[in-house]
């Protein structure tokens, strides 16, 4: 029998939609809006968690595919209940050893998920591998460096209120 393991707001899907959710969906739409990607692109979505830029790609990009991938099993259980498409694949993968072939994607993502990975270096190594020339890479974290500024301005907040 497999130890039970300790899920958090990071690994669980649904803690994660309670805590995140609602601030992911507006990165991730304002995001894709300044890609601004063509019709019918083979999308990747690295360390997709709940499936927010998932559920974005499919709703606000005229795409062919998204195979999406997180580490974590309860994150890619719950973003196949949430955000299922038939143009979308989850599916439980390490970034750092990517299970595709090399140049198959068009486009790959990655919103609020590098700072999740050991060796995000590595991660965007595989990244590159299976992006083909001249697609498209890009990727989004919180701003931990400068204070995570939208972090501290809801404690104030809260901090006010109660």
């Amino acid at each position: 029998m497999e130890p039970e393991r300790s899920l958090d707001k990071w690994t669980s899907g649904e803690a994660y939609e309670r805590w995140m959710g609602r601030w992911s969906r507006l990165l991730a739409d304002k995001f894709l809006s300044w890609l601004n990607i063509p019709a019918a692109a083979r999308w990747l979505d690295v360390c997709c968690g709940s499936g927010v830029v998932t559920q974005a790609i499919v709703e606000h990009c005229s795409l062919a595919t998204v195979s999406a991938i997180d580490a974590s099993p309860e994150q890619i259980a719950f973003a196949r209940v949430h955000c299922s498409s038939p143009h979308v694949r989850y599916e439980v993968a390490d970034a750092m050893a990517l299970p595709f072939d090399d140049a198959c994607f068009d486009v790959a993502v990655s919103g609020l998920g590098l700072n999740f990975v050991l060796q995000p270096e590595r991660a965007l190594h595989e990244v590159r591998r299976v992006t083909r020339s001249g697609g498209t890479i890009a990727a989004y974290v919180w701003d931990y460096a400068q204070g995570a500024r939208f972090l501290r301005e809801f404690w104030d907040a809260a901090s006010e209120l109660n």
